[in-house]
Formats: C-alpha cells, sequence, structure tokens
C-alpha cells in the first residue's frame, strides 16, 4: 500500500481538486490518503466528504504536519505531497517506480499559488541542493 499524505493548512480551495488528482493519477495502486491537518477552514470536512483520512492535529508548522501524518500512515511507502495543487501527481507513477530510498518530485510553479520570488528561491535553493548533494535528474 501506498500512503499518500497530504500537509494541510488551509486548503480549501484547492483540496478537492488535489484529492482527486492523487486518486487519478494512482488508480492503478492501493492508496490510502491522509490529510495531516491543522487548519482553521472547511479543508478537513472537504476531505472527510470524499472519503479521505483526516488527522487532525491542530499543531502549527509543515514539519509537523509531515510528522504528524506519516506516524498514521499504513502504507509500506509514503508519498508526501502539498495540498495546495503545486505538485503534479500524474508523476507519481514513474517517481514511484524507481528503486530508491528516497525520491524528490518537483513542484509546479503558476503564477497563482506562487509569486515570483517564492519560485525563483525555490529554484535556486533546489539546484544547489542537487550540486551539493550529487543528485541527478531521474525524470
Amino acid at each position: 500500500m501506498i500512503s499518500v499524505v497530504l500537509p494541510c493548512r488551509n486548503e480549501e480551495k484547492a483540496l478537492r481538486s488535489v484529492i482527486a488528482e492523487v486518486r487519478d493519477s494512482l488508480s492503478a495502486y492501493d492508496v490510502e490518503i491522509l490529510v495531516s491537518d491543522s487548519s482553521t477552514d472547511s479543508s478537513p470536512s472537504i476531505a472527510e466528504s470524499m472519503g479521505v483520512r483526516v488527522v487532525k492535529h491542530d499543531k502549527e508548522g509543515y514539519g509537523r504536519a509531515i510528522k504528524e501524518g506519516v506516524a498514521r500512515a499504513n502504507g509500506d511507502r509514503v508519498l508526501i505531497a502539498d495540498a495546495d495543487g503545486t505538485y503534479d501527481f500524474h508523476d507519481a507513477p514513474a517517481l514511484l517506480e524507481k528503486d530508491q530510498d528516497l525520491v524528490v518530485g518537483n513542484r509546479r510553479f503558476t503564477p497563482d499559488n506562487m509569486g515570483w520570488l517564492h519560485r525563483v528561491g525555490n529554484t535556486v535553493l533546489s539546484w544547489l541542493s542537487n550540486v551539493l548533494f550529487g543528485v541527478r535528474r531521474a525524470l
């Protein structure tokens, strides 16, 4: 089984489409979806209405959300991606086929989901990390 952990804080605008994309992209796999949530909006009720398990922890912080979600995951493999629609889950099957302990995907940046300064910063930090750690692009 593959556990998809979606750290979530107030993502009601994107969450429904993200969950649908996860299901569509990974329909060939046995998948559980967990929304690790500290929202004050309707994100948890959206997830529950779509049959997704909500890990409600009300603790702030992205790392905390990942930790809480992964701790409750039942899968032998875990895929972690933001619930904001910045990841293309159609790449997930190719990532899951890699025979590696850790595989990191790329975000899809649009003017709607990330400002230019953050796009530049993420791009530079990703490049620098790849160079420093000898990471090669697989896709």
